[in-house]
């Protein structure tokens, strides 16, 4: 991942935030104006959202086809502009006083071609 996107998404983690708390009819009607990178974060916050023990780096770049590093490079720069996430060396889960109750569905495919 390049440095501008990594600035990016450092710049942006509380818009992020903001669009995770709003409601998922209205998400759902703003992600279709998102970039693609966008989207693909929010498939990764979805993922650890879901994933009550956390999820490694791994395990979400086999589920969204992307590399690992990439996968811990933007958490960590979403992280660094302040977004609630627990961050190791190998994992992330989410900051338990900011349970999102609200899973978007994006378009982003998977590796399997499933959305």
């Amino acid at each position: 991942m390049n440095e501008k996107t990594k600035q990016f998404l450092e710049d942006n983690a509380e818009r992020i935030l903001k669009f995770r708390n709003l409601d998922s009819g209205t998400q759902e009607l703003v992600v279709p104006l998102l970039n693609k990178a966008i989207q693909s974060m929010l498939r990764i916050l979805d993922l650890i959202a879901e994933a009550e023990d956390g999820m490694t780096y791994e395990a979400i770049a086999d589920e969204i086809g992307q590399n690992a590093t990439s996968i811990a490079q933007r958490l960590n720069s979403l992280s660094k502009g302040g977004y609630p996430i627990i961050l190791s060396d190998y994992a992330a889960w989410e900051d338990p006083s900011s349970r999102f109750h609200r899973k978007l569905k994006t378009s982003v495919k998977t590796k399997t071609g499933d959305e």
